[in-house]
């Protein structure tokens, strides 16, 4: 992989690196094992990158506040690519809470599971061996994604390494209680009065996606550069509202968009 490379083709040169290691560190453990690193293989294939780019983006922000700013080293692609292997992660969860067949134009990962179960003629049901399987594979992905990050801040000073594996676990805990607050204000907003239900969306918005899809990459790629105090507070600053944005055209989409464009059913998250 060249670090000299556009950012997305880096990111996800390094995801391949990383996950072709997977494969060979489980070549003993028979075709079961193999089929389940071959679901988180696909479930890490394809998307934007956006979370992997805004974490350079973050490093390049701190390193061109000091001069121009070579290409991203090794340290912040890998740290770029740990976040995109912890976006797969949570989007199989997702796709599972909400029950989703299609995921980027694909079947969702409980549901390409539950169809091998039923092409390799195993006893039992195929949706709940699909469903099981789904959690478990989300978590996989997480386990990974910290191992990657892992790798990353292997080169960084002790310092930075700190920093950048603390925005990564304050991320990694506001977007899954994010999830949590977008499946209970399913049920909750119903014991609320008509005029906070705004409020309690945007609520859900910026710990379910904002803070983790634009926020958290740039200071996370922005502590891998050794940013300071007012650095990250800057970068926490514009990369907040800008998330917001970014979630509420989702969630427009999500609703109105053409399927063929987005890759998943429309309305499912309603």
């Amino acid at each position: 992989m060249s670090a000299s490379a556009e950012p997305i083709e880096a990111i996800s040169q390094r995801v391949d690196m990383f996950i072709s290691a997977q494969r060979e560190s489980v070549t003993d453990a028979g075709a079961e094992a193999a089929r389940f690193v071959e679901a988180a293989a696909a479930a890490t294939a394809g998307g934007k990158r956006l979370r992997g780019r805004f974490c350079v983006a973050g490093w390049r922000a701190v390193e061109e506040a000091s001069g121009p700013a070579g290409p991203p080293p090794q340290a912040v692609v890998t740290a770029a690519a740990a976040l995109e292997v912890f976006h797969a992660a949570a989007l199989v969860h997702d796709d599972l809470i909400d029950n989703s067949d299609t995921r980027r134009g694909r079947p969702s990962a409980h549901r390409s599971l539950e169809a091998a179960h039923r092409e390799a003629g195993w006893f039992g049901d195929p949706v709940a061996f699909g469903r099981s399987s789904a959690i478990l594979l989300g978590d996989l992905l997480v386990a990974w994604s910290d191992d990657l990050l892992e790798e990353g801040l292997a080169a960084l000073t002790a310092e930075r390494a700190a920093a950048a594996r603390a925005h990564y676990a304050a991320m990694r805990r506001e977007v899954t209680l994010g999830q949590f607050l977008d499946v209970a204000e399913e049920s909750a907003f119903a014991s609320q009065p008509d005029d906070r239900h705004a409020e309690r969306a945007l609520r859900v918005a910026s710990y379910k996606s904002a803070r983790y899809s634009i926020q958290q990459p740039l200071t996370i790629g922005a502590a891998v550069a050794g940013a300071d105090d007012a650095q990250s507070c800057a970068l926490e600053a514009f990369g907040h509202p800008l998330g917001m944005a970014f979630q509420l055209r989702d969630d427009v989409l999500g609703v109105f968009g053409d399927e063929r464009e987005t890759g998943k059913p429309a309305g499912d998250d309603l």
